[in-house]
Parts: structure tokens; C-alpha cells; sequence
């Protein structure tokens, strides 16, 4: 790891996967093809709200780019089983309909052979101003 690369950290985070500038750099995984093929069939239709497969580095990491904004790390803050946390999330009727329509929008680019998300939920997504505005982490594709 160069002093440029950050661990990112929280919730379920492969270990690992690191920022370095504008990209991700993971671990290869028994789902790498599958995360590849996906993100470039996204990329390929126009589905901008994923990241990009920039490729992968010196260390046989996959590069994926960057999505600004924020991801939810606690989820015990959204589990009722986990924990018993002092703040809870709750989601707006307009926070709800904005991941749907994401969900709905990854799920046209398929046409009738949807390739399934397979891990749809809260903290896989990136929120700005309290919105979803992109879905991240593949590997149950």
C-alpha cells in the first residue's frame, strides 16, 4: 500500500479495499469476473450510477472508480436484531422511492435476463444530501 491509499472501513468492507485518488483498489474475489462484467455492461448501456472497471493494478487489485458521497457503515443503526443502538435510521418515503428507482433503473439495463444485484441494500448504495444516487459492491451479482 503507497501513502496515497486510504483503508476504507465500516460496515461489511472487504479487507483490504482502499481509495487511492479517484479509485478503489480491491482484492481479487471469487466474484471478480462477475463484478467486471457487470460494471461494463453498465458502463456500455449508460448506467451512470455504478462505478466504472477501470481494470486490474500491478497487485492484481481491481480498480473501480470513485463515487463521491456517503455510504451507511453502522448497520446496526437499520438492523432491529443487532444491537441496540441510542439512533436509529429511518428512511423518508422520498429516500425509499430514490433507491427504487435506482434499483429499477440497474434492472432495465438488462432488458427480461436481469443479472440480479444480489445485495441491494442501504449501506451498498452512496447517498448525497440524504438520497441515493449510486449502488456499489457487486459481488452477489
Amino acid at each position: 500500500m503507497t501513502s496515497e491509499e486510504v483503508p476504507l472501513s465500516g460496515g461489511a468492507v472487504t479487507e483490504g479495499v482502499v481509495r487511492a485518488g479517484d479509485t478503489v483498489r480491491r482484492p481479487p474475489s471469487h466474484a471478480t469476473q462477475v463484478v467486471r462484467d457487470v460494471l461494463l455492461h453498465l458502463e456500455r448501456v449508460g448506467f451512470d450510477a455504478a462505478p466504472r472497471w477501470l481494470g486490474v493494478d500491478d497487485q492484481g487489485r481491481e480498480i473501480l472508480s470513485w463515487i463521491e458521497g456517503e455510504t451507511f457503515t453502522d448497520r446496526r443503526q437499520m438492523h432491529p436484531y443487532i444491537g441496540d443502538p441510542t439512533e436509529r435510521v429511518t428512511f423518508s418515503d422520498e429516500q425509499v422511492a430514490s433507491a427504487m428507482l435506482l434499483l429499477r433503473g440497474y434492472h432495465d439495463t438488462f432488458g427480461p435476463d436481469v443479472v440480479c444485484d444480489g445485495d441491494f441494500w442501504p449501506w451498498n448504495l452512496v447517498w448525497r444530501t440524504w438520497l441515493s444516487v449510486a449502488i456499489i459492491d457487486f459481488d452477489y451479482a
